[in-house]
């Protein structure tokens, strides 16, 4: 098992709960919810929960193979792409955070396999 990649399966899959949660308790209650802006708003909100779910569920896969593909590497990439997007872009701290111990994790576990 690997400790990294675990450490950003749980860390991804505990921001999906909180980016929900939020999503939930302080977005929704301020929309009109029959408007456009409030369809764009939560659709995506529910779609950043969703990349968070399926990430983390990946990087728990990942913490298990013995063996990575091609295709794997690739997965990686594109995960830590959208961490550093994240990071460069967002302007709440936690979010910052979060996205770069994610990324940090993920670029950790693919160093100590080599």
């Amino acid at each position: 098992m690997s400790l990294p990649f675990q450490i950003a399966g749980g860390i991804s899959l505990a921001t999906a709960v909180g980016h929900l949660h939020m999503g939930l308790t302080m977005l929704k209650p301020g929309l009109n919810l029959n408007s456009l802006e409030a369809r764009t708003a939560l659709g995506g909100w529910y779609e950043g929960t969703f990349a968070f779910v399926v990430f983390g569920l990946n990087y728990l896969r990942l913490a298990r193979s013995l063996v990575f593909t091609r295709l794997d590497y690739l997965m990686i990439l594109s995960q830590v792409g959208m961490n550093v997007f994240a990071v460069l872009n967002l302007e709440p701290p936690p979010a910052r955070i979060l996205n770069a111990i994610i990324g940090l994790s993920a670029i950790t576990g693919v160093v100590l396999r080599r």
